[in-house]
């Protein structure tokens, strides 16, 4: 797994070319998805899945109960197709 912290897209293509075939699964970090241009955001998503990467959504934002509307908002966003919907699980606050 690799974390990415929203590194441009010719980092994220040096990073899959020299250690790509190592690394399952690509967590976009905290409010990088809300932070990074959406044209950005797609094209890395597209990047990660055209070489076998499972890219997925992490952070605060997919953790916390208080944003369970707003993950069910992107969801159907076109640079979010092809991510694992089971990542979103959120724990109910007790």
């Amino acid at each position: 797994m690799v974390a990415d912290w929203g590194f441009g897209l010719g980092k994220q293509r040096d990073l899959i070319e020299t250690s790509g075939y190592f690394v399952d699964l690509a967590k976009i970090v905290v409010a990088i998805s809300r932070v990074l241009p959406r044209d950005i955001l797609a094209k890395k998503i597209r990047l990660y899945q055209r070489n076998g990467i499972q890219p997925f959504p992490g952070g605060n934002f997919s953790k916390s109960p208080s944003c369970r509307d707003g993950l069910k908002s992107i969801a159907g966003e076109p640079w979010m197709r092809g991510t694992r919907p089971s990542k979103f699980r959120i724990t109910p606050s007790p």
